[in-house]
């Protein structure tokens, strides 16, 4: 049997040699190879059975050379693998190998791979380095493309570091695309709304110091529109859920501290007996010395508005020669000009009588001028005087301030001795009562009151699980 169509035959064959172009040398040789067999048995009449088989068998190598390239594009790197494996649990010596072979990877890769970058990212937020994971985290966001878990990451990064603002406007944009994105499917429609909802509820009460009130009722305004009954349930109870934990957290704070205060009163009135007679004594002469020091402030205070006062009459002399003075200074300047416009006058007559009357009363000015320069001068030599009278008592009242400073200062160093020494009997008798202390754990709670892995914690399994696929 004879080939239906030899051209159909030769176009196959082109075909499966184009496809193979991007091939190992070994899977072009087979596709030239089954094109040749192909070609050559159609033209000379073989049996058309024997010419399927041979298309067959190049397309099979097509296929697994196909596969082949699937498999390198998808493989994960060494640095991936280094970094979501070797270096995945929390240790000292995991964290900075995980940063080593980061700096090694940069080092060497001007152009970084986006699945490398996102392995340091969960690596740096694994070891709680939040900074450095910050740091990265903005070039992963591509253009024009949804990629949820980075944004996911980017808002929460920046709501763990403190930049408030900026996550409640990148959480604007994940819902214009969540709305946007028509084929996103419920499950991951609805884990974006879930966090969307945590990170608010942190936004509007954790962290709303450091958010601006309009950009919270913006973006709240904009997360909540256009939202059906199931998707604004679920965002309204994952906010619900950290606004009530955020006041159990604030309530157990406060019952905290209102026990410890309870308990304190309780030694206090314990103790009270043994350091009253210690303090009363002091307690009668702080009172001496605060007298002492009011009256010293007192008789300060009349000593330097006595100078004070006469200084006024000084410092209104001062403004009146000032005013004098610039007055002058005007007038100096005027005729000034009023001499030179006449010489430039007189120089421009071609009448010598002319330029005679001009240079004369040039002449008359520039004596004006004289005298006004010998007024400016006694001005300012009384603006000098008066100024030096100023700063005399100026200088007087700085003494009689300081004086008196100095002896309030020696009865409150005295009054600060006895403070001191009543706050050495109270540390001494809490220990020898052994008294509870609560501020360690007051500070924990608090801590944990403002911090975002409390109210949602960052996936970090889920998605490293997603990125060693």
């Amino acid at each position: 049997m004879s080939c239906e169509n030899e051209n159909d035959s030769m176009v196959v064959g082109m075909n499966l040699k184009t496809s193979g172009t991007d091939m190992k040398p070994h899977l072009k040789i087979a596709f030239v190879f089954a094109t040749s067999v192909l070609t050559g048995f159609c033209v000379f009449g073989a049996p058309q059975l024997f010419a399927q088989a041979a298309g067959q068998a190049a397309g099979q190598a097509a296929g697994q050379a196909a596969g082949q390239a699937a498999n390198q594009t998808t493989a994960l790197s060494p640095t991936t693998k280094k970094l979501l494996n070797d270096y995945w649990t929390k240790g000292l010596e995991n964290r900075r190998a995980g940063e080593a072979v980061w700096q090694e990877y940069k080092n060497a890769n001007s152009n970084r791979d986006s699945g490398v970058q996102w392995a340091y990212v969960l690596n740096r937020i694994q070891h709680d380095k939040f900074r450095e994971a910050r740091a990265e985290i903005d070039g992963l966001i591509p253009a024009g493309r949804d990629a949820w878990e980075q944004r996911y990451a980017q808002i929460w990064l920046k709501m763990l570091v403190g930049e408030v603002n900026s996550a409640l406007l990148d959480m604007q944009d994940l819902k214009s695309r969540i709305v946007a994105n028509v084929t996103l499917d419920d499950t991951t429609k609805f884990r974006l709304y879930t966090r969307l909802g945590k990170m608010y509820g942190y936004a509007e009460g954790p962290a709303s110091i450091k958010a601006t009130p309009s950009t919270l009722h913006d973006t709240l305004a904009i997360l909540v529109d256009g939202l059906n009954d199931v998707d604004f349930g679920n965002f309204e109870d994952n906010r619900k859920q950290v606004s009530k934990k955020y006041v159990d957290l604030l309530n157990e704070k406060s019952a905290t501290v209102a026990s410890k205060i309870q308990d304190q009163k309780q030694n206090n009135a314990a103790r009270t007996a043994k350091i009253d007679a210690d303090n009363a004594q002091a307690d009668v002469r702080q009172r001496e010395l605060l007298d002492q020091a009011t009256t010293l402030r007192t008789q300060m205070a009349e000593d330097a508005n006595q100078l004070r006062q006469s200084l006024r009459p000084l410092e209104s002399d001062l403004s009146r020669i000032d005013s004098q003075i610039r007055r002058s200074d005007f007038r100096l300047l005027d005729l000034h000009n009023d001499i030179a416009r006449r010489q430039r006058l007189a120089f421009g007559q071609d009448d010598r009588f002319r330029r005679s009357r001009f240079l004369n009363q040039a002449g008359v000015l520039r004596r004006e001028l004289y005298i006004e320069q010998d007024l400016r001068n006694v001005l300012q030599g009384e603006y000098n005087q008066t100024l030096a009278q100023i700063d005399l008592i100026k200088g007087q009242i700085i003494d009689v301030e300081r004086a008196f400073r100095s002896q309030i200062a020696l009865r409150e160093q005295e009054s600060k001795q006895l403070v001191g020494q009543q706050k050495r009997n109270l540390r001494e008798l809490k220990k020898l009562q052994n008294p509870d202390k609560p501020k360690g754990y007051v500070r924990e709670i608090t801590a944990r009151t403002g911090y975002l892995p409390t109210y949602d914690p960052f996936p970090t399994d889920e998605f490293r699980r997603e990125a060693l696929k």
